[in-house]
């Protein structure tokens, strides 16, 4: 799990059930490191190809909202930080991923659909080179909340775009689009702690994910 949240659901064993080995490279692990190098690379080749490489880099400086954040010179200047941490890490990520995929494995790269990294060049040459397919899902669809103090039983509409090279990802997550308003289904913003808590996607997501995965390598 690269440039995962440390409470990130997908590392959680309730919902991999031990199937399989989870690490996590989080802050406390640079994944610009030697050190993380080393780890997946030995990953690598010990997988007998069931190995999973799923990424979030940190895409603050993508935000929708940066609109308003950068008219300010304080708010450009973080957003440019963010960028530039941004682009350190992908340079790693790709090189990760090449090797993950010449051992048989799954790649996965997760951004909010609506990030504005998505229309840069270079992630465009990422996705492309890495031959990674795009798949969409809601958040509503997959059961996330508001934490927000008195709208905790409305939705949050956050659409996630994942971008893979195997099937199996589209084939789990593309049947969760958003039903629609509703008196039962109603929508609050995905902005400030309910964006940060979004990060740790839901238990839906987690376990459609892991079902995905063992399915993919059944036969492997």
């Amino acid at each position: 799990n690269f440039c995962c949240h440390e409470d990130s659901r997908l590392n959680m064993r309730k919902f991999h059930r031990d199937a399989c080995r989870v690490v996590m490279i989080t802050e406390e692990i640079d994944a610009r490191s030697r050190k993380t190098n080393e780890l997946i690379r030995i990953m690598c080749e010990n997988s007998r190809n069931r190995i999973v490489l799923w990424a979030s880099l940190p895409c603050t400086g993508g935000c929708p909202w940066n609109h308003i954040n950068g008219m300010t010179e304080e708010g450009r200047a973080k957003i440019k930080e963010h960028t530039k941490l941004m682009i350190e890490l992908l340079e790693p990520f790709v090189r990760y991923a090449r090797l993950v995929s010449k051992h048989g494995g799954i790649v996965c790269f997760e951004w909010p659909y609506a990030c504005l990294y998505w229309k840069r060049p270079d992630i465009i040459d990422m996705v492309n080179s890495l031959h990674l397919k795009p798949t969409t899902c809601c958040g509503c669809a997959l059961g996330l909340k508001s934490i927000t103090p008195g709208k905790e039983d409305m939705f949050i509409k956050k659409t996630w775009r994942i971008v893979s090279n195997h099937v199996c990802i589209d084939k789990a997550f593309a049947k969760y689009g958003c039903p629609g308003i509703s008196r039962t289904h109603q929508h609050e913003h995905c902005r400030g702690i309910n964006a940060k808590n979004s990060e740790r996607y839901t238990d839906m997501f987690a376990l459609s994910l892991h079902r995905a995965l063992r399915s993919a390598f059944e036969n492997v």
